[in-house]
Parts: structure tokens; C-alpha cells; sequence
């Protein structure tokens, strides 16, 4: 398997796990936690939840790379700067240039980090795997 055939099975394997994380809350959204918590409480310990799972799908998803493929950590700094050049910073930052979809349901502009319409719940049909992320 070539280095880029590795790169396309990982993106397509990061990009379903995303989406695992992404239906995964353990707090509901819009709720209060139990013990008189606030919302935005809630909130937080929900965004805390995905984002040390994102972690620990990154780094697992990287140590399959090197050990299978043989990619190193240097390698896979380089692709971190590349990839972090595309918006002209080295920034530390990913933002995307990616513009927003129409849905399909009603027309209007779905915002590129919704997965769905506000105004009529339609589901935004993203071009790319990680338009909806970030």
C-alpha cells in the first residue's frame, strides 16, 4: 500500500470516527447537569468529553500509522505544518477555506460547521469529509 493510499484510508477512518464522537454526548445538550449545575456546565463537561475523545482517536489512529505503515514523527510533523500553511499562518490553528452548503431541503445557507439546516432541519450534504468539522 503507497503512503498516499495510507493517507486516504486514514482520513476516511478519522473522518467515520469524528463522526462517532460527534453522536456521542454524555451530557444532553440544552440540559442541566444533576447537583444544580448550570447549562453551560453541561456544556462544558460535554465539549471536554469529545475533545479528549478526539484525542484519544488521534493518537491512537497515529500509533496504528507508524507501527503498520512506518511513518515517523517527524514526518507526520511536516504534514501538521503543511496543512496548517493552507490558510497562509503557521498559525496552529485549521480554518478552513471551505464555503457554506445550501440545503437541500429549503435552500438557505447551512453555516460550515452545522450539520443541519436552522430553519427547516435538512441535512447538510458536505463535498468534502471534514466540512462539517471546525
Amino acid at each position: 500500500m503507497s503512503k498516499l493510499d495510507s493517507f486516504t484510508s486514514f482520513y476516511r477512518l478519522a473522518n467515520s470516527l469524528v463522526d462517532d464522537v460527534a453522536d456521542s454526548t454524555p451530557v444532553p445538550v440544552g440540559t442541566a447537569p444533576t447537583g444544580g449545575g448550570s447549562v453551560a456546565s453541561a456544556r462544558l463537561t460535554e465539549i471536554e468529553f469529545k475533545l479528549e475523545r478526539l484525542s484519544l482517536i488521534t493518537h491512537s489512529l497515529w500509533e496504528l500509522l507508524k507501527e503498520r505503515h512506518g511513518y515517523t514523527d517527524e514526518e507526520l510533523n511536516d504534514w501538521i505544518n503543511l496543512t496548517d500553511l493552507k490558510d497562509g499562518r503557521l498559525d496552529g490553528r485549521y480554518k478552513a477555506n471551505t464555503p457554506p452548503l445550501n440545503c437541500p431541503k429549503c435552500g438557505r445557507v447551512v453555516g460550515r460547521t452545522q450539520a443541519r439546516c436552522i430553519y427547516c432541519g435538512g441535512v447538510a450534504s458536505p463535498t468534502q469529509p471534514f466540512d462539517r468539522v471546525g
